[in-house]
Formats: C-alpha cells, structure tokens, sequence
C-alpha cells in the first residue's frame, strides 16, 4: 500500500500532466485526500460554490453555460450603451437649453465690456471643440460608473468603496450638468466657477474611492475628464478675473 505523501506526490503529477486544468480541481482534492464522507462532502460543497462564483465558465465547462455567459456578457454591453447614451444625451439637451458658447449674446459676437470671450481668454478653443469632447468625457463618465457598479468587492473595505465611489461620482456628475445652466451663456462666469470647483473635487476624489473598490479601469477612464476639468477651470477662472479688470460683473 503506497504512503499517504507517495499518493499525494502521484495525484499532483498526474493533475499536473492533464492537456486541460480545471482552476477547481485541487480544492478538490484537498478536501477528499482525507478520505471521510464527511470530508468529501464538505469539499463537494465548497467546489460546487467555487464554480457558481466563477465568472467565466471553465475549460469544462457545458454548452449551456457557456450560452448564458455569452449571454450575460451581451447584456452587460448593452447596459454599458444605454448608460453612455443616456448621460450623452442628458448632456446635449442641457447644452442645447443653456448654450455655452465662446462668444454668446448678440448678433455682432460681443461679450460683455465689447470684447469676446475668445479676445479676454486667448486659450478657448472654437465652440466646435466643447461639443466632441464633451461628448468623448460623458462616454468616459459612463465607462467608469458601469465599471465601478459592476465590480465585485473582494472584501468589506472594497463594498464601502465601491458605494462611496458611486456616489461621488454620481454627484461629480450632477454638478456638471448644473455648470450650464449656473453659466447662462457667460453671465454667470462667478458662480459657474464655484461649481466647477465642486465638480473637480468630487471627482478626484471619486476616481481615488474607484480605486479603492479595485475598479483602477474607472480611475484611468476618469484621467481624460480630470485633465479637461482643470483646463476649463483655468477658463472659466480667467473670465472671472478678465471681467473684473474690465469692471464688468462675472454674474
């Protein structure tokens, strides 16, 4: 009769040697090495939760549930459009009820003072330029929720994170569509500042709680939409300040 470490050193061998691994088969041979029923059961438990928790089906795995994962994976995509269409399209209306453009109110494009804003802030981009990337930023918003809410926690600390990371990021999101209507064009340059100030501070630290949670694709996602908050806040922030030197109010 073999030793028990000389069947131990087979079974290993001959897992070792199979042309396909199942990632579950030595948590079953570790709890049916003992030989016990009641070891065997337990391990049989423990296998069948293991395999239910997987998110992939295994090399093993039937015809029917590789089905249902192909299944699950096309109807995480289609949640992930519809959440990116729906904050696009959130985006646009409030764009097309409170325009931002460079040079807004009256026919000749003067601003307030006589000039535009383009001649009291040199570095604003055409209006074209606002409209694709923020489109391109509110895909990116979506990309980060989608991949924040469907994380998986790993452990107590990463759930808080991962709720505290949905809420920051949901409100990052309400203070950028409340930035247009506070803007009005141009004349609420003041006020418009102070939000966006809000709106950069929640997402920061938004995209440290994403991290936190384990979702870094969220964080990365974000980096595009942190950089442009900080240009446009250069923007607005030179408004303000050209409109106090020219004695004209920033709203």
């Amino acid at each position: 009769m073999e030793s028990p470490s000389s069947a131990e050193a087979a079974l290993t061998s001959r897992q070792s040697a199979s042309p396909i691994y199942d990632p579950f088969q030595n948590l079953s041979a570790r709890g049916t090495s003992k030989g016990g029923p009641k070891d065997s059961a337990g391990a049989a438990s423990l296998l069948a939760d293991a395999r239910d928790r997987s998110p992939l089906p295994g090399p093993r795995a039937t015809a029917a549930e590789r089905t249902v994962a192909v299944r699950r994976s096309a109807l995480a995509l289609v949640g992930l459009a519809i959440l990116v269409l729906l904050i696009i399209g959130a985006g646009t209306l409030l764009g097309m009820a409170y325009p931002v453009s460079p040079t807004p109110a009256g026919a000749d494009g003067k601003h307030r003072g006589g000039t535009s804003v383009q001649q009291r802030v040199p570095a604003t981009p055409p209006g074209v330029v606002f409209g694709v990337v923020w489109r391109i930023l509110y895909a990116l918003i979506g990309v980060s929720l989608w991949l924040v809410a469907t994380r998986v926690p790993m452990s107590s600390q990463q759930q808080a994170a991962r709720i505290t990371a949905l809420v920051l990021l949901l409100a990052q999101l309400a203070t950028n569509y409340a930035w247009m209507p506070a803007y009005r064009g141009g004349a609420g340059a003041r006020p418009a500042l102070y939000v966006l100030l809000g709106t950069l501070a929640l997402s920061v630290t938004g995209a440290f709680a994403a991290a936190g949670s384990g979702a870094w694709g969220a964080a990365v996602a974000l980096g595009p939409y942190l950089a442009w908050l900080v240009f446009a806040l250069m923007l607005n922030a030179g408004e303000v300040n050209a409109a106090a030197r020219g004695g004209a109010p920033a709203g």
